[in-house]
């Protein structure tokens, strides 16, 4: 009767089962799960229309989620977002990858905390997929580019009129100009390959 009870009170969202380390969706727990489950009182009502707006978001980010796995996804997703933002950014040329702050807090919580952690912010993460994407696949582009300029400049240090260009490509890495949206690489890279021909 107690398992029952527990694995009702799950099914409809009152408490959060954590099993083996994972958060179990609404259907997963079994009588069998029970007795080596963590079982947390769920304090925070997520609605139906909150669910689906967090699935959109998910999806936003490239994530399946299937009704009643929000909790489960919850987790994936800022994950995700702050893999996002490491390859948005990095290492000089790149600029600083941007900072994660926002996901700090929804981090530390679980169950549906988390999930009305993600609803308070939802507009602000939504914007951020769609900037950090953008970016991540620009950095996926240019970094190539930067190391081919720079493999033609080693080649050219000989050549005193090179000197002008390693400057300005210095000034790029310094200044953590890659992701400009007007491409810095291909004027400079043009006057090296004219040098070396």
């Amino acid at each position: 009767a107690i398992d029952g009870a527990l694995i009702t009170l799950h099914t409809v969202g009152h408490v959060r089962a954590v099993h083996k380390g994972t958060v179990l969706a609404s259907g997963q727990l079994d009588q069998a799960k029970v007795p080596v489950t963590d079982f947390r009182t769920e304090t925070t009502a997520i609605d139906v229309k909150s669910k689906i707006k967090l699935r959109k978001l998910y999806q936003e980010a490239g994530l399946n989620c299937k009704p009643d796995e929000e909790t489960v996804v919850a987790e994936q997703f800022v994950e995700y977002m702050t893999n996002l933002a490491a390859k948005a950014g990095g290492e000089p040329p790149l600029p600083e990858s941007p900072k994660t702050t926002l996901l700090d807090p929804i981090r530390g919580l679980a169950g549906n905390e988390m999930l009305a952690a993600i609803l308070k912010e939802h507009d602000e993460l939504k914007e951020r997929i769609g900037a950090w994407k953008g970016q991540a696949k620009l950095a996926e582009k240019r970094v190539p580019e930067w190391k081919t300029l720079s493999l033609l400049l080693e080649h050219a240090r000989l050549i005193p009129e090179a000197a002008e260009l390693q400057t300005e490509a210095d000034a790029v890495r310094a200044e953590r100009l890659l992701l400009e949206e007007s491409d810095p690489l291909p004027p400079i890279r043009d006057k090296v390959v004219k040098l070396l021909r």
